[in-house]
């Protein structure tokens, strides 16, 4: 049996909420500020999904051909590609104003063009076919990466108790 002020608060919760109605079961998160907060999220979770489907198929092939010398293009595409941006897109649909930034846009565009150049330069380097031109690639294009990145988290502690 519920004691006493256990039955009233149980009572305003649902008083409130069913106040609410369809409207406040929806908005799980804050509605955006601008017609296109939620773009920049969107793009983030399709390139991860692609960054995903790649590095699933070079899992599945490596499996396959019993070919374990790209295992570190595969984790890479794993952690930079989908891991990374789908959570950095799952939080910008939660902190949309994280979104329209110009650090995000930076990050975004950094991280998407030195992550599959520093996998091509990677690539080279262990599958022998020119590692001579691999290893400057890889390591020009993840400083690009990092650099993608560090614009992220500068974005994210500018703006995290705003959003």
């Amino acid at each position: 049996m519920l004691r006493r002020g256990a039955k009233y608060a149980i009572f305003a919760v649902t008083a409130v909420t069913a106040g609410e109605g369809r409207r406040g079961l929806r908005q799980s998160y804050p509605p955006p500020t601008a017609k296109g907060d939620r773009k920049m999220a969107h793009r983030l979770l399709k390139i991860a999904a692609v960054y995903f489907v790649i590095a699933v198929c070079m899992g599945t092939y490596m499996g396959a051909a019993q070919d374990l010398s790209l295992v570190p293009v595969h984790a890479h595409l794993n952690l930079l590609g989908w891991v990374s941006l789908g959570i950095i897109g799952c939080l910008y649909l939660q902190k949309p104003a994280l979104a329209t930034t110009r650090l995000a846009k930076l990050h975004f565009w950094l991280h998407n063009i030195g992550t599959p150049l520093m996998m091509l330069g990677v690539w080279l380097l262990h599958s022998g076919v020119n590692p001579e031109l691999g290893e400057p690639l890889a390591g020009i294009f993840s400083i690009v990466t990092v650099i993608g990145i560090i614009a992220f988290a500068v974005n994210l502690w500018r703006g995290i108790d705003r959003a």
